[in-house]
């Protein structure tokens, strides 16, 4: 009997769907000609259920240069730190659908709960306008993005399209999936997607970080050249106007 069962279990977990979440490309690739990619994000969902889809990059802090105005001229005021946030956010979905507002801020579900958590360095009385700004030039850069209608359904199955920033560096993302149900329930399901440099930007870093002295040269070299060749542009364009 007990035999029985176990094989009966069996059977159903050999014929139960297997819930894979896929990604591609995985890895991404950035070559000398990289201009940025679309990442697609596939599953399946539970019957009747949401699906936001984040990819999203590890903590880190910022730098800017802090301007204002000194009585009638613009100067630097000093530096300005921004923490506590993730270098890239991409966000495909609606975060409307999710009634708990408190899971909203907990899971960065929308950029308005992320501006929140950015810790601004030093404080002051514009820490609110500050944060928005800085949410402001990352979208511009394509490092944040809320895609309200970035999630495709068919049925159970999803697919989340999402423009890829040729600004994103290499590295390990995290891709996380929140299923919503209608009883306000959520699921999570994770992935990773990787973006690695190849051919002649990762030969520019491996330089970089082993062989520090040559790629100085080579910094050199080519700024050296790119002033030779413009100079000489520049002279033959007066040679011909004259």
């Amino acid at each position: 009997m007990r035999r029985s069962v176990v094989a009966a279990l069996l059977a159903l977990l050999v014929a139960a769907p297997a819930r894979a979440v896929t990604v591609e490309p995985n890895p991404v690739r950035v070559s000398a000609f990289y201009r940025g990619t679309t990442v697609r994000v596939r599953g399946v969902t539970d019957p009747g259920s949401e699906v936001i889809v984040i990819v999203t990059g590890s903590d880190t802090e910022e730098r800017f240069d802090r301007k204002g105005r000194v009585g009638p001229l613009w100067a630097n005021l000093g530096k300005l730190a921004v923490s506590g946030v993730p270098r890239l956010h991409l966000i495909a979905g609606n975060a409307q659908a999710v009634r708990d507002r408190d899971l909203v801020q907990r899971h960065l579900l929308d950029l308005d709960a992320l501006a929140r958590r950015a810790r601004i360095a030093p404080a002051g009385a514009e820490a609110s306008a500050m944060r928005a700004e800085y949410v402001k030039l990352k979208k511009s850069k394509g490092m944040f993005a809320e895609l309200q209608n970035g999630v495709r359904m068919d049925g159970t199955a999803f697919e989340a399209q999402i423009p890829w920033p040729d600004m994103a560096p290499p590295g390990e993302y995290g891709v996380v999936i929140f299923h919503l149900h209608k009883d306000g329930g959520i699921r999570i399901e994770s992935a990773q997607l990787v973006v690695e440099l190849v051919g002649f930007p990762r030969f520019v870093d491996r330089m970089a970080f082993e062989q520090s002295f040559l790629y100085g040269l080579l910094s050199v070299s080519v700024a050296l050249s790119v002033g030779l060749l413009m100079g000489l542009v520049f002279k033959r364009k007066g040679a011909v106007g004259h």
